[in-house]
């Protein structure tokens, strides 16, 4: 089941994600260890961010109307702004928060997010 959400959710990104022009806007930015936060709906094209640190979080947080929970679609697809192209992805099918490591740093990063039915926040955090 979940290499079918998994190929769905690939086949969606292949199909439907906005050009890489689009950004979701950084709603915040903090001195020290490295630290952005998007939020939004629907399918987004995050703006550059920069790691320092080999190890970082992607840590996300979905709401939304309690009905539309079970047809929720939620992908996050991280990519190198130069180099390999996609390097990580994660899903999540329900409201609430959860997180990832990725083991790809340091460099220049962008995510592409694709969801339906849910608002979401993302949080990416490099340790000082």
């Amino acid at each position: 089941m979940e290499l079918v959400v998994v190929f769905v959710l690939g086949m969606i990104v292949g199909i439907v994600v906005a050009p890489r022009t689009q950004t979701a806007p950084v709603t915040e930015t903090y001195p020290g260890p490295a630290k952005y936060m998007f939020n939004g709906v629907g399918e987004k094209t995050t703006e550059t961010f920069t790691i320092p640190t080999k190890e970082w979080k992607i840590q996300f947080t979905l709401t939304g109307e309690p009905e539309k929970e079970k047809s929720l679609v939620f992908g996050v697809f991280v990519y190198r702004e130069r180099g390999p192209p996609h390097i990580a992805s994660v899903t999540f099918d329900r409201f609430g928060e959860d997180h990832t490591i990725v083991h790809d740093g340091p460099g220049e990063y962008y995510l592409k997010v694709v969801s339906s039915n849910c608002d979401w926040r993302i949080t990416v955090a490099a340790p000082p």
